[in-house]
C-alpha cells in the first residue's frame, strides 16, 4: 500500500528518472547498488496532468510529507545518511 502512495502516478504524474544507482568502494572494490530515490525536483521527466489521477498534486506532496516525517519518527530521529562507507552518487 505505501508503495501506491509514493507513486506520482497516483496523482496523474508521469515521471521518469525517479531512482539512481550509486558505487561504493568495499575493500577496495566498487559495488553498485540501484533503486535510490531522487528528490521531486531532480527527476528527469516530470508532466503534471498526465492523465487523470486518484488525488491531486497537492495532496501528494502532503502524503509524502507526513509518510517522511513517520520514516523518520519510525527511525528515532536518526540521520539516515550515517550509514557509513564512501559512497558516490551516479546515474
Amino acid at each position: 500500500m505505501i508503495a501506491i502512495l509514493k507513486n506520482p502516478f497516483y496523482a496523474g504524474v508521469y515521471v521518469y528518472g525517479k531512482s539512481e544507482t550509486r558505487t561504493c568502494i568495499v575493500d577496495g572494490r566498487a559495488r553498485r547498488s540501484y533503486g535510490h530515490g531522487k528528490p521531486a525536483g531532480t527527476w528527469e521527466v516530470m508532466i503534471k496532468d498526465h492523465h487523470e489521477g486518484y488525488i491531486g498534486w497537492l495532496e501528494y506532496e502532503r502524503n509524502q510529507g507526513q509518510l517522511a516525517l513517520n520514516a523518520y519518527s519510525r527511525r528515532g530521529g536518526k540521520n539516515p545518511a550515517a550509514a557509513g562507507g564512501r559512497c558516490c552518487r551516479g546515474s
